[in-house]
């Protein structure tokens, strides 16, 4: 029920706008000066006041300003009664703090109309001044849970920094540790094969020998994946000639292969750039060569060559004896496969590594199958146009 306080001193007029009012509904209260209407307006903190401006002790115009003080009372409105029409005592009462005016002699049903627009007029307002209040509520909650969240991003972002470096310390001492005892193992063996002429002992020494360089290939190419895969390792891609990196590549295995590779240099496109890291692309595409050989028969031999499109420069691997080759070529890019005993684990982490250095480079290898049976796979790459480096 909406509560109205009426400050009124004509009593017959009082009483009959508390009975009016209580009929239709309203909670009304009544005070006889400006003095009481400012108490009662206090203790019962209605939805509207109905002022009279001539009022005993304190006039109406004062009284609506009294109210207006209180900071509990301000948004209530006060609508004067009064037998003054005036232009002046009009603007002198929405000065003080009124909304609206009603001249006395007047029709309850005018009243009525008056009560009922201001009074939905205060819900209207009490309504969007409590969604403003919710709003800047949940805005602080919300402002309050992001700062909490981008704290708690700050001080992990700040541990990842600190894994971070200790991660590359950590690597950078694997590597150390490693390489060192690897070291004295190795250069010893060097030595000890043009000394020692015992059959069994040089045996001997070249088992040792192979286990260390095993060991150490598979050392090496775990730790530079591993740098690799968290972005450690430094890769600093320069204009090439793929037909350079091709002989490059060969020269570096050639003892390796016993001449079962042949570059097709007929079929080596010449003067074709491509962006790359030379050292990295050589042992990766080295570190393929040689996995694909241990496949080839005996008399076999690996044609190697390129070909060129407009964007892209395709390398292609061929063999005229590919029987057992096409049935094994994509498990040797298969981490850590265990049916295959021709290729090791070792050999996997080469290709896995060789292979992730092939997509940094933009790269893709692609297996033909039976639909060209004697390429046993292609790896391609976006050749560079004016020799301007891809984006």
């Amino acid at each position: 029920m909406k509560k109205i306080v009426v400050i009124e001193d004509d009593t017959v007029l009082r009483e009959n706008m508390l009975d009016f009012l209580r009929e239709e509904g309203y909670d009304a209260y009544a005070a006889q000066d400006g003095a009481q209407g400012l108490l009662l307006t206090k203790e019962v903190m209605p939805d509207l006041v109905l002022c009279d401006i001539g009022l005993p002790k304190i006039n109406g115009y004062d009284t609506c300003i009294a109210i207006k003080k209180v900071d509990a009372l301000k948004d209530i409105p006060v609508v004067f009664l009064t037998a003054l029409s005036g232009n002046e005592a009009v603007l002198k009462g929405f000065n003080a703090g009124a909304q609206d005016f009603v001249v006395k002699p007047f029709h309850f049903s005018e009243l009525l109309v008056r009560i009922k627009k201001h009074i939905d007029l205060k819900c209207k307002k009490d309504q969007l001044q409590e969604m403003n209040y919710l709003l800047e509520k949940k805005v602080k909650e919300r402002t309050a849970e992001l700062e909490k969240a981008y704290n708690q991003l700050e001080s992990a972002n700040t541990m990842l920094e600190k894994l971070d470096l200790l991660k590359t310390e950590f690597l950078n001492i694997i590597s150390h540790e490693l390489r060192t005892p690897l070291n004295g193992i190795m250069d010893p063996l060097q030595l000890l094969k043009l000394q020692v002429e015992n059959k069994n002992m040089v045996e001997l020494i070249r088992l040792i020998d192979q286990s260390a360089i095993r060991l150490e290939e598979f050392s090496l190419a775990a730790i530079e994946i591993t740098r690799l895969k968290t972005g450690k390792s430094e890769m600093n891609f320069l204009s090439v000639s793929l037909d350079c990196i091709l002989e490059l590549t060969l020269l570096q295995i050639q003892k390796k292969l016993s001449g079962n590779v042949v570059l097709m240099n007929h079929a080596v496109e010449k003067n074709v750039r491509i962006k790359a890291h030379k050292n990295y692309l050589i042992n990766s595409l080295a570190n393929i060569i040689e996995s694909v050989n241990v496949y080839l028969p005996n008399d076999g031999t690996l044609e190697i060559g390129t070909t060129v499109t407009p964007k892209n420069v395709c390398i292609f691997i061929k063999s005229k004896k590919t029987g057992l080759i096409a049935g094994n070529m994509k498990n040797l890019f298969e981490f850590f496969r265990f049916d295959d005993k021709k290729c090791d684990q070792r050999q996997r982490l080469k290709l896995y590594l060789s292979q992730l250095v092939i997509e940094m480079h933009h790269g893709h290898i692609h297996f033909p199958g039976s639909m060209e049976p004697e390429t046993i796979l292609t790896i391609s790459f976006p050749v560079l146009q004016d020799n301007s480096f891809l984006g």
